[in-house]
């Protein structure tokens, strides 16, 4: 079993939805074998909150965080600038991914900046923020997870 952080990000106004967002995503993780040992509910334009729970979360050797909203084009939506900011590279082709496979729940999918990154030992994965777009980008992302992370412990299966 693999082991996650979630941060939730989004509105301070609707903390029914930050609680709902968080259970769409620890409940989407479990189904995939995966144990959610963090949690964090963040508001908006709180960067250094955010950072600060990132850099928490690769400290303690925690696989996978999965930051769940701010990946629009709004001005709140920070998410992706401030994942650059701690992480060594992205992941480019996890962002092609969510975007190509979400344009059939959603059209505006392909203005979306989530995508993952790699902090250290951590692979981050920021998606959407509703509890729909949530369990639809773990889904489409999962495929993907376990790959990542054996790569990341340098197991790389070479092909022939």
């Amino acid at each position: 079993m693999s082991e996650a952080c979630v941060i939730v990000y989004g509105d301070p106004e609707q903390p029914e939805r930050l609680q709902e967002a968080l259970l769409a995503a620890k409940d989407c993780l479990q189904t995939k074998s995966i144990k959610v040992l963090q949690s964090a509910k963040l508001t908006y334009l709180d960067k250094n909150r955010l950072g600060a729970a990132l850099l928490s979360a690769r400290g303690d050797q925690i696989p996978l965080t999965v930051v769940c909203g701010g990946t629009g084009v709004g001005p709140e939506d920070i998410v992706p600038q401030t994942v650059a900011e701690i992480a060594e590279y992205e992941v480019p082709g996890v962002g092609e991914k969510l975007r190509r496979e979400s344009e059939q729940y959603s059209p505006a999918a392909w203005i979306g900046r989530g995508g993952a990154w790699v902090s250290g030992p951590m692979v981050i994965l920021a998606i959407p923020g509703s509890p729909n777009a949530i369990r639809e980008s773990l889904e489409i992302a999962a495929p993907l997870l376990p790959k990542l992370f054996k790569a990341r412990r340098g197991q790389c299966d070479k092909r022939p």
